[in-house]
């Protein structure tokens, strides 16, 4: 009893702290640089590449990003269009780099299509991913450390978990683009396919390095985990604001996000300050969509803001009163707001 009550009395603390821009900024993104253990050194990165194949219109190249300074490789492939626009759009799947492509290793149409318009796309085996693994297949089950008592602490109190980990991996990665000789004018995250929260944390990690992130994150939630040894685990998350706490306390480049109810994104306006967030509600094409979101979203946005004021806000008709409410807060932010591909008839 003592303890829950604790835990109410800093849980009442915390939401309190939540409402104010200023002093959530500052508890709840510095809560966030600890758990997922925030690297501020600059490490030395290196690429060793493996194969190069002429793919027609783009170089297709595969190799080992290596993190000289922590004695760390990540598996990697480069999908480089031979009239490159200076683009470059980092994409996180559940199943590492395979899950850029589809059948016959062919790339998914999403990722074509930013091959077409000139884009870079980069694949990567984060820890526990493709590469990593005998079979290919995603981790299901985290690893811990040998101990007869099956507790969390014995793991997580000496390590960082998997989730931590992955977007550490992503920081290395594009610690390394930014660095390359020929240098990316834009760079874009992306995490489908269950890659949401490492996109998400990897987001927060990276600040403003990367320019615009698009995610989709399923609904996805830390405090509905039911087994500490899932890959998406993190000790103290759910304590700071979950997924919605994560994104709002980046200081960081644009955000798209896809995989949300507007019930949901009501709950998010309702306890944290909005600030600059942008949010896009996807349809279930949300790989294709997203694709569409890192080329153009800024005249995507233009075009949908004139759209719905003609026909005279179908999204409140469509999403309830609950959307109505969020879009009235987004507009007074100076919030863009994207639903692309939704037919309003």
């Amino acid at each position: 009893r003592l303890l829950r009550e604790e835990s109410l009395s800093s849980q009442r603390l915390l939401d309190s702290l939540a409402r104010e821009s200023a002093s959530f900024q500052k508890t709840f993104r510095t809560a966030w640089e600890t758990l997922l253990d925030v690297r501020t050194a600059t490490d030395e990165v290196n690429w060793t590449q493996k194969s190069k194949a002429d793919r027609g219109g783009w170089m297709e190249m595969a190799g080992l990003i290596r993190n000289v300074s922590r004695q760390e490789e990540l598996p990697t492939v480069f999908l480089h269009p031979k009239k490159w626009n200076g683009r470059t759009v980092v994409w996180l799947t559940g199943r590492g780099k395979s899950g850029l492509y589809g059948a016959a290793n062919a790339p998914l149409a999403a990722v074509q299509k930013l091959l077409d318009a000139g884009t870079t796309v980069v694949g990567v085996d984060l820890v526990h991913q493709g590469e990593f693994t005998r079979d290919g297949e995603p981790l299901t089950m985290a690893p811990v450390v040998p101990n007869p008592r099956q507790v969390p602490a014995y793991t997580f109190g000496y390590n960082d978990s998997i989730l931590a980990w992955r977007a550490q991996d992503v920081v290395t990665l594009i610690n390394y683009i930014q660095g390359n000789e020929r240098k990316s004018q834009w760079i874009g995250l992306v995490g489908t396919d269950g890659a949401g929260p490492v996109a998400a944390a990897a987001r927060f990690s990276l600040g403003r390095k990367v320019d615009r992130t698009v995610l989709d994150t399923a609904g996805f939630r830390f405090g509905r985990l039911l087994d500490y040894r899932s890959p998406d685990f993190l000790p103290g998350s759910a304590k700071y604001g979950d997924l919605p706490g994560l994104l709002l306390a980046a200081d960081a480049g644009e955000l798209r996000v896809a995989g949300e109810t507007a019930a949901e994104l009501g709950q998010w306006s309702k306890r944290f300050p909005l600030g600059a967030t942008q949010a896009i509600r996807l349809d279930n094409n949300a790989a294709e969509t997203i694709a569409a979101a890192v080329q153009n979203v800024s005249k995507a946005s233009s075009e949908f803001r004139d759209h719905y004021r003609k026909v005279q806000d179908p999204l409140s008709r469509y999403y309830g009163r609950s959307w109505q409410k969020v879009r009235e807060v987004m507009e007074r932010e100076g919030v863009d707001v994207v639903v692309p591909r939704l037919d309003f008839a």
